[in-house]
């Protein structure tokens, strides 16, 4: 099984393999990733106008600030479980393998997530259960904004093989 651990920017690789446009991902740098504790240590710019939703939102009264909307924080879950599984699962989607989201068991938005300063993400799997065609991890995941607690869940997410199926 293939394990990248190496900080810095994503693996062009990653892009390569991946069944998301660079510009879906959203993610910009892999900070740490911990094998044995299972966890991955991403962040993302939020100063760039590539986000979906931020262009479209409008302040007439004041007391609505650029923010990352709570279905963007949705979508960075499925995008740091792609990573995740890529990077320390050796799961390769040109091999055949497909991920999806499975269950949101919780969910919980602590504060607004600014535009502006970037956006730590981590990811933790806490139980993980495979076979040679099937992987499902249930994973906690926190996200924080300068030392502030933005969003935090728990979800799970499956990913079979299906090789030489286009």
């Amino acid at each position: 099984m293939p394990i990248y651990t190496s900080p810095g920017p994503l693996p062009t690789e990653f892009y390569d393999d991946s069944p998301y446009s660079p510009e879906a991902v959203l993610l910009e740098e892999i900070v740490s990733a911990d094998p044995e504790g299972r966890a991955l240590w991403c962040r993302m710019p939020t100063d760039r106008g590539n986000i979906p939703w931020v262009a479209q939102q409008r302040n007439p009264r004041g007391d609505h600030p650029p923010h990352l909307p709570g279905g963007v924080l949705i979508h960075l879950t499925s995008m740091l479980g792609l990573l995740y599984s890529w990077c320390l699962e050796g799961i390769r989607f040109s091999e055949g393998w497909v991920g999806y989201g499975a269950r949101i068991y919780n969910a919980e938005v602590r504060s607004l997530a600014r535009i502006g300063p970037p956006l730590d993400l981590r990811i933790r799997v806490i139980r993980r259960r495979s076979t040679n065609t099937t992987l499902i991890l249930r994973m906690s995941f926190e996200f924080t904004q300068e030392d502030r607690l933005v969003y935090r869940s728990e979800q799970a997410g499956a990913f079979r093989c299906h090789p030489g199926r286009d």
